[in-house]
């Protein structure tokens, strides 16, 4: 499942990262680079691991008996939660935008199906709450959603 925001929005690309507005580090210093969007916020809530990944795994279409590289510690696990904390980043704006509603209606459910929230109107207002703790992590002007 992808989720489309803006031709020259870089979300995650495979086997690098691009994030376009990330500040950079000064030259012959050290710090912290360009970094994903994580679930860490959202697991400082005191969210149980099991559940979340259940989440993470149904909004990527992800089913039972899908190939272990993405599920569980595979090797692919980092990709699939930063692709999971993008599309909860971006819930409430690409709600706001009406666009694709239909990922946001599959986040929905899959939160409820998680059983970290009991019906839609919980899961929407609990996916927004969540976005703006993984926005806080992100710099200002770091992945900018465009118009």
């Amino acid at each position: 499942m992808f989720h489309y925001f803006s031709i020259d929005l870089p979300l995650l690309v495979p086997g690098s990262l691009v994030l376009d507005g990330w500040p950079g580090i000064p030259h012959g210093k050290l710090g912290l680079g360009a970094q994903p969007p994580s679930l860490d916020p959202v697991r400082k809530l005191g969210i149980p691991a099991d559940r979340l990944r259940s989440a993470v795994n149904a909004m990527l279409c992800f089913k039972d008996g899908f190939t272990p590289p993405s599920l569980f510690n595979g090797h692919l696990r980092p990709w699939a939660e930063s692709m999971g904390a993008c599309l909860v980043m971006y819930y409430e704006d690409s709600e706001a935008a009406m666009e694709v509603s239909k990922v946001g209606l599959r986040m929905r459910m899959s939160m409820i199906d998680a059983g970290l929230a009991s019906h839609d109107s919980a899961a929407h207002t609990t996916l927004k709450e969540w976005g703006s703790f993984i926005k806080v992590t992100v710099p200002p002007g770091a992945c900018p959603v465009t118009k």
